[in-house]
């Protein structure tokens, strides 16, 4: 399973909303809707056993944010 795939997995677990995306170097984006920033960091650096870097860095959203978790 890739990681897009997983993180969409554990996001619908936990209700959340939002997208993942690969970018053209090869990282991939991921963008949840939550006020519950500690749980959605720590998800996302367990990762599935295939993600090699998890590198985080937060940033501020302000548009829309469609209800579901797709994969773009």
């Amino acid at each position: 399973m890739n990681y897009r795939s997983w993180i969409r997995k554990q996001a619908l677990k936990k209700n959340l909303h939002g997208y993942a995306k690969n970018l053209e170097n090869g990282k991939v984006v991921v963008m949840v809707a939550s006020d519950e920033e500690e749980k959605i960091k720590k998800t996302c650096k367990q990762g599935s056993s295939r993600a090699k870097d998890n590198n985080i860095t937060e940033l501020e959203y302000n548009s829309i944010v469609k209800l579901g978790f797709e994969i773009r």
